[in-house]
């Protein structure tokens, strides 16, 4: 059997080390590889994957904002008029304003 490592694999591996030690995965040393090393290996790169992909997708929003250069905006609402009321009230309860609110862009994206 031949003992010499693929350099495309070692590059890999050095990769796969970073992310591993990032995220406290255990990964063992390349010049001893076994079967059964590869089998685990394999088994961790799936874990891994699976953390990636969860920590993309809830970076998703972050990622575009910073790729894009968005500057954060972000409005506070502390008053909301009520229009459906007949006296149009001033809200200013935060839970009232956030129901309000949120019915109000229901309304407006079902019309």
């Amino acid at each position: 059997m031949n003992n010499i490592i693929n350099p495309k694999w070692t590059t890999l591996y050095k990769k796969i080390q970073i992310f591993s030690e990032e995220y406290t995965i255990i990964v063992p040393n390349i010049s001893q590889l076994l079967i059964q090393d590869i089998r685990m290996i394999h088994s961790l790169l799936i874990d891994l994957h699976k953390v990636l992909s969860i920590v993309a997708k809830l970076n998703e929003k972050a990622i575009f904002d910073s790729l894009l250069e968005h500057p954060c905006n972000t409005i506070i609402l502390d008053r909301y008029i009520n229009n459906n009321s007949f006296d149009k009230e001033l809200l200013t309860d935060p839970k009232n304003i956030q129901n309000e609110t949120a019915r109000h862009f229901q309304r407006v994206v079902e019309s």
